[in-house]
């Protein structure tokens, strides 16, 4: 006789929790709502937390693959309670969502779509029923009542999904538990100031785990009607400053905290006339000061901060906010006795005004040389702090150097012949001379210019728009784009000057015919800074596996690394070029058979060389400064971290999300990109 083979149960892949308590009505909908969507493999796991209303006799009767527990303290807080769900959950993949959520009918089937590809996952929180919105109501402050803000709709990364929709596999919330309030609150003000979610989203950030909001995972949240009181969004406000200051309690935080919220308050109240005509823009401001005054006030005291230092910081802000509301005054006048910017058509005499870095200078040209070509007959003025990469553009443009000597002839230009002065950077320039002359006539953007005061962007007569999620070659084309122009954006090219490279060889006659790689330990700015150790890793990979020289290029100042580079590998095999002249430093790179470096100015040479190059993208984004021509010959390994809010970067090394790229993990994605060239031997 043979026996009857039992089917297995199925591994749990998936537990949705939800926490509860007296919402016995609610929370039948819910359930109704996701058990036509579940698989074999999944549960729904139930956790009250003190439940007098029949709700786990109710639950008790429930079959597979709803099951429920108990929470064994009724006065534990969401951070507590969640913790203990998980603890008891079956699943690899952790989801929650709330007793008076309704997620929509493909919620679980996105959460496990989005889960293969992410380590944790989060979506909008939408209204579940129509309210009557009040005229002071702010989509900015929906999180109040339990809803989704615009800034997670909109994907600004430092906008946080809430429990209500959120899912992560099972080991991150093991590695990263949800963070218990330090000190006790009344049920009252646990229920209003959770805040559990949003910091562990941040801290997951900091941590460079692969994160997504999904705009299509979308849960309804069937919120009181009596939620959307001004007394309920203030008194929410507060509870969340309260929360937020208690569970990080840092003095930098506290202190931005402190002055933001009184330099708002204080231009509120300079400005009465606002509630009539702006009272959703003047409410949205009043419930942010007010959160950000409570995190002041609960973070100093968790710090044993004396009150007279958080008194100091409110008159900080309150100063700040007098001496902004002083500045617009003085602006709106300097701007009323100006003419009006006229736009001349045809432009006859232009000038680009753009003391700026080497990678933003290479990124230029293109749109100086279209410029020219579709003005044949103007007179263009380059104003750069590297004339070898314009000048050889067009033999029309008159380039003019930094050199402070030059400023006066800009400055002449400028006010005596100049129609327009475009101004895409501004990072070395002087402030006074965009200030009382350029500005008159100067077209810019409206941010990342390079100025030292946000005031200085108010100051030119037309400002356009910035994009960070295109190219940055769109961006300056958009600028200058007052005309038509005519024919496409053509590549930069730079070509090397075989006496400058003899020159070279006859200093490092080891590189004539070598087969070598840059690797550029060294930039201007500290968040593109990779470790030592590392670069000697890539080093060892162009040496032991492609085959080539190592060539260490930077500032003078990188010497010393780059000695100890060349000793760790070899003399044969490596050698010291920091501190080269610009001119040496294209030849060298054009020579080159590999470039590889972080986001910076000799990255940008060798695109213009048609150098293939491999890259490390830290806080900075490939789409925006990546190869725009020749992708083919450009690879490149991001960091998990693309941009960290100030909050976020708060404690943080400015190189954080470099150094989140291991050394293995590049060598491996060097390999595979040299490979594809044909590189490797």
């Amino acid at each position: 006789m043979e026996l009857a083979v039992v089917p297995s149960l199925p591994e749990i892949q998936l537990s949705i929790i939800i926490l509860t308590r007296n919402r016995l009505d609610i929370l039948r909908e819910c359930i109704a709502a996701l058990l036509p969507h579940t698989a074999p493999g999944d549960e729904i796991l139930i956790c009250d937390t003190g439940s007098n209303d029949g709700t786990v006799a109710w639950l008790s009767t429930l079959p597979p693959p709803v099951r429920f527990t108990v929470v064994p303290d009724s006065k534990a807080d969401f951070a507590t309670a969640r913790n203990f769900a998980v603890q008891e959950a079956k699943g690899s993949w952790i989801a929650f969502t709330d007793d008076d959520c309704i997620p929509a009918h493909d919620w679980i089937a996105r959460i496990k779509h989005n889960l293969t590809h992410f380590q944790a996952v989060g979506g909008p929180v939408l209204p579940g029923k129509l309210y009557a919105y009040p005229r002071w109501w702010s989509g900015e402050f929906a999180w109040t009542i339990g809803m989704s803000p615009r800034g997670l709709v909109r994907r600004q990364d430092d906008c946080y999904p809430a429990t209500a929709n959120l899912a992560a596999h099972r080991h991150l919330f093991e590695m990263l538990p949800f963070a218990p309030m330090p000190t006790s609150m009344g049920p009252d003000e646990q229920y209003l100031a959770g805040r559990e979610d949003a910091q562990w989203w941040f801290e997951a950030r900091r941590r460079g785990w692969r994160l997504h909001i999904d705009l299509r995972q979308i849960v309804f949240h069937k919120v009181p009607a009596e939620r959307i009181l001004w007394r309920y969004v203030i008194r929410r406000a507060e509870m969340d400053g309260a929360a937020a200051g208690k569970r990080f309690p840092n003095k930098e935080i506290a202190r931005h905290a402190a002055i933001e919220g009184s330099r708002i308050a204080t231009q509120l109240w300079l400005r009465p006339w606002q509630w009539m005509s702006k009272p959703a823009q003047c409410s949205e401001q009043y419930v942010w000061a007010t959160r950000q005054l409570a995190l002041a006030k609960h973070a100093t005291a968790a710090q044993a901060t004396s009150k007279e230092r958080l008194d100091s910081l409110i008159v900080e802000g309150v100063c700040r906010a007098l001496r902004h509301e002083v500045g617009v005054i003085r602006l709106r006048a300097k701007r009323a006795f100006r003419p009006k910017l006229a736009i001349p058509d045809p432009p006859r005499h232009l000038l680009i005004a753009a003391p700026t870095y080497l990678g933003d200078t290479v990124l230029l040209q293109p749109v100086v040389r279209l410029l020219a070509e579709t003005w044949p007959h103007a007179n263009i003025v380059v104003w750069t702090a590297f004339p070898e990469i314009l000048r050889t553009t067009d033999p029309r443009i008159q380039i003019i150097s930094t050199d402070p000597a030059n400023e006066a002839e800009v400055q002449r230009y400028a006010l005596c012949a100049s129609q327009l002065n475009f101004v895409p950077y501004y990072h070395f320039g002087s402030r006074n001379l965009w200030r009382n002359i350029l500005s008159t006539r100067g077209i810019t953007f409206d941010t990342d210019v390079g100025f030292s005061k946000v005031s200085d962007y108010f100051l030119s007569a037309h400002r356009v728009h910035k994009r960070f999620d295109v190219h940055e070659h769109l961006n300056l084309l958009n600028l200058v784009s007052l005309w038509p122009l005519v024919g496409e954006l053509q590549p930069p090219r730079l070509s090397p000057d075989p006496e400058v490279w003899e020159q070279l060889t006859s200093v490092y006659p080891q590189l004539r015919g070598q087969r070598f790689a840059t690797l550029h330990v060294d930039t201007a700015l500290e968040m593109k800074r990779w470790p030592v150790e590392r670069w000697a890793y890539l080093g060892k990979i162009c040496r032991d596996k492609l085959r080539l020289h190592s060539v260490f290029i930077g500032n003078l100042q990188a010497s010393d690394i780059a000695e100890e580079l060349v000793k760790e590998l070899g003399h044969e095999h490596a050698t010291n070029a920091c501190g080269i002249s610009l001119t040496q430093l294209i030849s060298l790179i054009a020579h080159a058979k590999l470039a590889i470096g972080p986001c910076s100015g000799p990255k940008h040479i060798a695109y213009a060389c048609q150098t293939p190059t491999f890259t490390l993208y830290g806080a900075v984004s490939e789409t925006r400064w990546g190869a725009w021509f020749d992708r083919e010959l450009h690879g490149f390994i991001r960091s998990p971290i693309q941009y960290l809010s100030p909050l976020e970067q708060t404690g943080l090394p400015e190189n954080y999300a470099m150094l989140l790229i291991s050394a293995e993990e590049a060598g491996e994605a060097l390999l595979k990109h040299a490979r594809k060239l044909g590189v490797s031997r």
